[in-house]
C-alpha cells in the first residue's frame, strides 16, 4: 500500500507525519490539473515497494510548475510518498554441544526451511574460540556477569537482604575479603566447575542461598574442607559453562530471517523451535522432533530441560 499526502509545509495540521498505512490521504482532487495529476502519478510509481527511497521530495520539481496549477495552496508543496516497509525478524540459532551432531544439524535445518525459515549462514564455533572471547558468558550475560566478568564490589547487592540472610553487613564481608565471584571462588577453595557445582548445591539444600533477582544469586559455601567459608555469587554458571568450553566440543549455529507478516516472533520460539522443555514442546518442533528421536540422531543422553536448540537474538531489520 502506498500513501500519498500533499500538503501546505506552513501548516502543522497538513502534516500529521507518518500515517497508519490503513489511512490513505488523496492527493488529485477534483480540481488538480491533469499535470499535477501526472506528477503525483509519477511519484507514485517511483515509490513502489522495491525502491529504496522510502521519501520522495517534490518540491523541486512542483515549485518551477506552481504558476500553472490552479490549487487552493500556498506556494510551499510538499508531496510525501510512503511505501510499506517489508519487515523481517532474524534471528542467532545455535545446537548446544551435547546435541550437536551431523544429524541433528540436519534436522535442524530441513525443519527451519520446512517452516518458511530462511537459513543466510550457517557454521561451527569451537570451544576453544567461545571460551577466548568469552562468548558464552556474554551469551548469559544476566547470569556470567556476576559468575565470571565482574567483582563482587561491582555488582548492586540489596544490602538489607544480604545482612538478612547471612548475618553480616554486606560492606563487612566485602572488606573481609570473603566475597567471590564463582571463577575466583575456584582458585579460591581449590575447586574445578564440577567441585564447586556440588559444594554449591550443598549449600543450596542446607538453605544457605539467596535469590537476589533474575540470574542474581549468593550463597554461603562452608562446606569445603581446610577452607574457610566463603560467600559466592552464581556458584552453578562454572560448571554450566565448562559443557561449552570444554576441548573438543563445540556448537554449530545458524543465522536466520523471516517475513515477519507470516511468523510472528512468539510462534517462532514457541511453534518452531519449541519451549525449553521438551517435554511440552510442540511434537512438530525443533524441540519436538529431537526429543522423539534423540538415539537415532546421535546423542548420548535423552533430553531435559533447556538442553536443546536454544535462540540467541532477535533484530528487526526493514529492507
Amino acid at each position: 500500500m502506498l500513501v500519498l499526502q500533499l500538503g501546505d509545509k506552513k501548516s502543522p495540521a497538513a502534516l500529521p507525519g507518518l500515517l497508519p498505512l490503513s489511512q490513505v490521504m488523496l492527493v488529485v482532487t477534483s480540481s488538480s490539473s491533469p499535470l499535477l495529476q501526472l506528477l503525483v502519478l509519477l511519484q507514485w510509481v517511483a515509490c513502489m515497494p522495491g525502491n529504496k527511497t522510502a521519501r520522495l521530495w517534490s518540491v523541486s520539481l512542483l515549485l518551477p510548475l506552481l504558476p500553472s496549477l490552479p490549487l487552493p495552496l500556498s506556494p510551499h508543496l510538499l508531496l510525501q510518498a510512503v511505501a510499506e516497509p517489508r519487515v523481517k525478524n532474524t534471528a542467532f540459532v545455535f545446537i548446544k554441544p551435547h546435541a550437536n551432531t551431523p544429524a541433528a544439524n540436519q534436522l535442524v535445518a530441513d525443519g527451519l526451511r520446512a517452516k518458511g525459515v530462511n537459513i543466510i549462514s550457517e557454521g561451527t564455533i569451537t570451544a576453544e574460540e567461545i571460551d577466548d572471547k568469552m562468548l558464552i558468558d556474554q551469551h548469559y550475560y544476566a547470569i556470567a556477569s556476576k559468575a565470571t566478568i565482574l567483582k563482587p564490589n561491582q555488582l548492586n547487592v540489596p544490602v538489607e537482604k544480604f545482612a538478612k540472610q547471612f548475618g553480616l553487613g554486606w560492606q563487612e564481608a566485602l572488606d573481609k575479603g570473603v566475597v567471590f565471584n564463582a571463577k575466583d571462588a575456584c582458585e579460591q577453595l581449590g575447586l574445578d566447575s564440577d567441585g564447586l557445582n556440588s559444594a554449591w548445591a550443598a549449600c543450596k539444600k542446607g538453605g544457605k542461598l539467596i535469590k537476589f533477582g533474575g540470574g542474581f544469586y549468593c550463597g554461603l559455601i562452608d562446606t569445603v574442607a581446610g577452607k574457610d567459608p566463603i560467600y559466592v555469587f552464581n556458584g552453578f554458571f562454572m560448571s554450566m559453562r565448562k559443557a561449552y568450553v570444554e576441548p573438543g566440543c563445540s556448537i554449530h549455529y545458524y543465522s536466520v530471517e523471516w517475513d515477519a507478516s507470516k511468523l510472528s516472533w512468539e510462534d517462532f520460539r514457541g511453534s518452531v523451535l519449541g519451549g525449553t522443555d521438551p517435554e511440552e514442546a510442540p511434537k512438530d518442533s525443533l524441540r519436538g522432533l529431537i526429543l522423539n528421536d534423540w538415539r537415532r540422531l546421535g546423542l548420548e543422553a535423552r533430553p531435559e530441560l533447556v538442553t536443546m536448540v536454544f535462540t540467541h537474538l532477535l533484530v528487526l531489520s526493514r529492507d
